[in-house]
């Protein structure tokens, strides 16, 4: 007979895991133990909100820019802005997360600096098979990309046909260079929301609503 067993114990205390633990010993030698260790949308939301601002602000680059930011995008107009102790919330979010028992501590490090050596990171990526949930789940958030699109959209009015392109266009020029895909990713939201529609049921074309002109 095989007995598969599934258990999930939200903010799990040291007591908790001892217990399981315990239980698990009397069938030592015979029991597997999966860990449920997959990123989630729920979780990769739940772990940039735990972020610091800055480490926020890595991470958004990272997405926006489809999976890495260079350091030198995050130093400032000049280039010359310290980026000391900025990543130092990723690592605390992620631990945070394994203690308040929201993920286990198998978690793969959603963002990696990348760089010869220590103290000499020259950018941050996303890894490859983590980037689609992340951008889904972030992107959308009241994020500085989202709040700029809603934002240049609402200005410009209901005559100006938006695609994925001119999203990302108008994206760089406010200074938040973004990939196609993220673009569409925050208009998608912006659809979802009410605050543009589609105009074309083919391609991902949009307008700003007519009621929003009208509150306005």
């Amino acid at each position: 007979m095989k007995i598969t067993l599934q258990l999930t114990i939200d903010a799990a205390t040291e007591e908790d895991l001892a217990r399981a633990h315990a239980f698990l010993a009397h069938y030592a030698g015979t029991v597997t133990v999966d860990q449920d260790d997959t990123w989630t949308p729920e979780r990769a939301e739940r772990y940039y909100l735990a972020l610091s601002p800055r480490s926020q602000y890595i991470l958004e680059e990272a997405l926006g820019r489809g999976g890495y930011v260079a350091a030198t995008k995050l130093r400032g107009e000049d280039g010359t802005d310290s980026l000391k102790g900025w990543s130092n919330g990723l690592k605390r979010a992620l631990n945070r997360g394994i203690n308040e028992g929201w993920w286990p501590a198998t978690m793969l490090a959603p963002v990696q600096g990348r760089g010869p050596g220590f103290g000499k990171v020259v950018g941050y990526k996303v890894p490859e098979e983590l980037y689609d949930t992340f951008a889904a789940a972030v992107l959308p958030l009241p994020t500085r990309r989202h709040a700029t699109l809603s934002q240049e959209i609402t200005n410009r009015g209901p005559e100006v046909p938006w695609d994925v392109q001119l999203a990302a266009e108008v994206l760089g020029i406010c200074g938040l260079d973004t990939t196609p895909n993220g673009a569409e990713i925050i208009l998608r939201h912006l659809a979802d929301t009410g605050l543009i529609i589609k105009t074309d049921p083919d391609r991902a074309v949009y307008r700003l609503a007519t009621d929003q002109v009208e509150e306005g």
